[in-house]
């Protein structure tokens, strides 16, 4: 039974934090549809963030503001957060000064490998993982090159390490090269180190760490230069608020639970008014007798029947 209860409570207040968003994504429906790039659409959008709320109880803890803005920014940039694609993901983090749980817009490996491809001057940009039983050279100085041969006809064994390649569309290529002790160095510094995307998509974080690594010495688009700070910001549990801003934006700063709070004050209001309505007196006039019908006649006066004018007469004889 109390299992039943806490299940009902999370739901409760996933539907409270769903509801919440959606109203603030319809308040503000033209703003938004004024940043979302071309192909993208705005019922999506919707329809992206609330499966997310709802299949991720953490970020039904979230404030819905937080939320909202995260939601904006992943779709500013063209990348739909916690979508098929793996293009970003919304992450749930604690803060202390608020005491509870806000939203960050992460953006993910393909994410990035998409927004570099976008950029004009970059014609291919990947990152793969290395197995013990892979063939791999790395060769450095004058003449740098990367020779991988993955063994795919048996076994590949464990991971070994992470690289990542870029190629210009002038020719020029540049890469990143990674070990596991490396990769996991980073994954330790994160603030979402146990939780969320390095949990989830262990293998795909790896990749977008080498490869954002790597992005450093490429030439980057304004967008991929936004995304690979909201990346830092999202890494490190800073504030994103000043990036990628959007004005004119109505946002509700309250969490769910006082929003929770608010409706069963609602909820105790009215209960309150029903009762009273039900304990005050219902006056209801008393019944009043019908008057005796006088039967009609001359005068209006009674008149007796035979036998009672007969035993008048037998009584005055006496």
């Amino acid at each position: 039974m109390a299992f039943q209860k806490k299940e009902e409570n999370k739901e409760s207040l996933a539907r409270i934090t769903a509801g919440s968003v959606n109203n603030m994504l319809k308040k503000n429906r033209e703003t938004i549809i004024k940043t979302l790039p071309r192909g993208f659409n705005f019922d999506r959008m919707c329809r992206t963030v609330i499966n997310a709320i709802s299949t991720t109880p953490l970020l039904a803890k979230c404030t819905p503001g937080s939320l909202f803005l995260s939601t904006i920014r992943g779709f500013s940039l063209g990348l739909e957060p916690n979508g098929p694609l793996g293009e970003g993901y919304l992450v749930p983090f604690w803060n202390k000064e608020i005491g509870g749980y806000e939203a960050q817009f992460m953006p993910g490996y393909r994410g990035l490998q998409s927004l570099a491809r976008r950029s004009g001057e970059i014609a291919d940009l990947y990152a793969k993982v290395v197995c013990r039983e892979d063939e791999f050279r790395v060769e450095e100085g004058t003449a740098r090159a990367i020779v991988h041969r993955p063994n795919y006809t048996g076994s590949r064994g464990e991971p070994v390490c992470y690289y990542a390649v870029f190629r210009l569309k002038t020719g020029e290529f540049d890469f990143e090269v990674m070990s596991l002790e490396e990769i996991e160095r980073v994954r330790c510094s994160s603030k979402s180190a146990t939780k969320g995307p390095w949990v989830d998509w262990p293998e795909e974080m790896a990749k977008k760490t080498v490869m954002k690594r790597l992005l450093k010495r490429a030439p980057m688009s304004v967008e991929l230069a936004d995304a690979a700070l909201l990346d830092n910001r999202a890494s490190s549990g800073d504030s994103q608020d000043d990036i990628l801003v959007v004005e004119g934006l109505e946002v509700d700063e309250a969490t769910p639970q006082e929003i929770q709070q608010e409706l069963n004050q609602e909820k105790k209001a009215d209960l309150k008014a029903a009762l009273e309505n039900r304990a005050q007196p219902v006056n209801i006039p008393p019944v009043q007798p019908e008057p005796e019908k006088v039967p009609a006649s001359s005068g209006g006066l009674f008149e007796p029947s035979e036998a009672e004018l007969d035993a008048a007469e037998a009584k005055s004889r006496k």
